[in-house]
């Protein structure tokens, strides 16, 4: 909400059918903090020690990444946001084979 407050943006203009100006700057200060965070936490997924609980951590991990990417790259107002058959297999992949 301090973000919305921040950019002069009211919840009622989620309902728009494209981005403002403001509204871009909104989502990108937003998607800049979640991928620090995702950064922040990368380091910290290599001291999980149970093997299935890592490898389903580490693909919601590239999930999240995935996601924030497409985020940055479309307007989530103007269109639904959402991961194809292939991102999803993708994320699968290498959540499995990273270590």
């Amino acid at each position: 909400m301090s973000l919305f407050e921040k950019y002069s943006i009211e919840i009622k203009n989620l309902n728009n059918q494209k981005s403002s100006e403001r509204f871009i700057k909104l989502k990108n200060e937003m998607v800049k903090k979640t991928e620090k965070l995702l950064n922040n936490s990368k380091t910290g997924l290599k001291l999980i020690d149970i093997w299935r609980l890592k490898k389903e951590t580490l693909i919601i991990f590239n999930i999240a990444k995935r996601l924030c990417f497409l985020i940055k790259n479309n307007d989530p107002l103007e269109k639904k946001i959402k991961l194809s058959r292939i991102d999803l297999i993708f994320c699968f992949i290498k959540g499995i084979i990273w270590d």
